[in-house]
């Protein structure tokens, strides 16, 4: 076998081992809308600015044809929003009271758009009053993790850790 060769073998062979994303995880990156059983829906849409590159994400709440709140976001709570889809706070449930306050949270997984995918977050959002207000955010891998927690006594669990990151 020529000498020349053997670099693209390699090269071949280290992408047959290499660890592939969960597909269940990908197809959530395309999950930008959730409805409420009161009616209220939100909404995630990319921004673009800059020659066309999504930049920002716009979060909205709206109900019928009304929209209650709106926001653009770039760089908040502590988050680059390059991408952003929205993720199970417990597996199965994307819309959940976490901190038995008689009030339904969301979450919106932050991709920054960089290698380290690990070191991404779920910003965890409150529905009050027509808004949607922030609680809190937990790191998730946008490769790997399903949901925000496993059960929802996690949510008040200090010690509990995304079992993807690092």
């Amino acid at each position: 076998m020529p000498k020349k060769l053997w670099p693209c073998i390699m090269l071949l062979s280290l992408s047959v081992f290499a660890k592939e994303g969960d597909p269940y995880v990908e197809k959530l990156w395309n999950k930008k809308y959730l409805r409420f059983s009161t009616g209220e829906e939100v909404l995630l849409a990319d921004m673009e600015k800059n020659g066309g590159e999504v930049n920002f994400q716009r979060l909205f709440l709206r109900k019928g044809k009304r929209v209650l709140w709106d926001k653009t976001f770039s760089q908040e709570y502590g988050a680059l929003w390059n991408r952003a889809y929205f993720v199970p706070l417990v597996p199965g449930q994307f819309i959940a009271d976490l901190n038995n306050d008689g009030l339904t949270e969301i979450a919106v997984a932050t991709w920054h758009g960089g290698n380290a995918v690990w070191s991404n977050l779920a910003i965890i959002f409150t529905l009050k009053n027509d808004q949607l207000e922030f609680l809190k955010t937990f790191p998730i891998n946008v490769e790997f993790s399903r949901s925000v927690f496993n059960l929802k006594a996690d949510f008040h669990n200090p010690k509990y850790k995304c079992q993807h990151c690092q």
